[in-house]
């Protein structure tokens, strides 16, 4: 069983294909829900007709794609709203931008944010997991008046010192090399013996097997060019900006995930209009390893948002 449908292809401006996925709805939106919607949480087709809450696009991290959300709780969600989830650059069945283009993180944003436009979703409800999570939080800083909301899975801003970017830049050009040197096998069990995963053990035989499946059918150069474009090396520190994030956030991380709960608890303390939700007992992937408590989280976030937005930077 599948969350999402079969990839929709858009050839954006930097020149590659992005595969945008749509979650089967559920149910018809029950009637009368149009009236208990603000309008700032309404959403509308090409034809100007209400279509119910606005849209949740989900992003996923490295060595991902759509496949890598839980199914029951995609289902839970597209009973309340579209849910629709982009394969990133090099992952799924996206391509990656032509060599000659120098694409780089803010460029690829730029192509998700012209995305939303042609595909004439407009503002929307944005969840995004690690990789996901930093491309969903440029998407928030550079293009806001595609954002509504902000969920952030175990993200960051990036890192505050150019010299700190250089070097894990290097250590992501090093580790794209072996990846094409050694093939995808060999990096994926390595990659999945990384300390930040050690709270998989605890995952179930069924998703074990769909996380390694995900990830083998990734093409090797495609993850090799986005450790290099996406990375955390190559991404921006957005902590200057996220002041200026008026976008309500939440930020949701694993408590046993030290880093990132405290990267997280920074972040909050930093952006206008924060949420905090930490998921005991589990790591890097909440969505992983506690799915019921994850999308509890995110319903409970998106519900609470669609009746009380925020409305240029001022609760409703």
């Amino acid at each position: 069983m599948e969350a999402f449908g079969p990839p929709e292809i858009l050839r954006v401006p930097g020149g590659w294909d992005l595969a945008m996925h749509r979650a089967p709805p559920a149910r018809e939106l029950a009637p009368g829900r149009e009236l208990t919607l603000p309008s700032e949480s309404r959403s509308y087709d090409g034809d100007g007709e209400f279509s119910g809450p606005v849209p949740l696009l989900l992003l996923h991290g490295f060595t991902g794609s759509a496949r890598s959300w839980p199914v029951a709780q995609v289902d839970r969600l597209a009973r309340q709203r579209k849910v629709l989830a982009f394969d990133l650059p090099g992952h799924g069945s996206s391509t990656v931008p032509p060599e000659a283009v120098g694409a780089s993180f803010e460029s690829v944003v730029d192509d998700l944010a012209w995305a939303l436009g042609s595909a004439e979703l407009g503002r929307v409800d944005l969840l995004g997991y690690s990789m996901g999570g930093r491309t969903a939080l440029g998407l928030a800083v550079r293009h806001p008046d595609r954002v509504r909301n902000l969920i952030l899975e175990s993200a960051s801003p990036g890192l505050a010192t150019a010299d700190a970017r250089t070097a894990r830049l290097a250590d992501d050009r090093a580790l794209a090399g072996r990846i094409l040197a050694q093939g995808l096998e060999r990096f994926v069990e390595q990659w999945e013996a990384l300390p930040l995963f050690d709270s998989h053990s605890h995952l179930d035989d069924e998703t074990k097997t769909r996380l390694r499946e995900t990830r083998m059918a990734n093409d090797p150069a495609g993850l090799a060019w986005s450790l290099r474009v996406m990375g955390t090396g190559a991404q921006p520190s957005y902590w200057a900006e996220i002041g200026g994030v008026i976008r309500p956030t939440l930020i949701l991380t694993g408590g046993l995930d030290g880093k990132f709960e405290a990267i997280g608890d920074r972040m909050a303390q930093a952006l206008p209009h924060p949420e905090r939700l930490l998921v005991p007992g589990c790591g890097h992937t909440p969505h992983l390893e506690a799915p019921k408590a994850w999308g509890r989280g995110v319903e409970e976030f998106l519900a609470h948002r669609d009746a009380h937005p925020v409305v240029k930077g001022r609760r409703s």
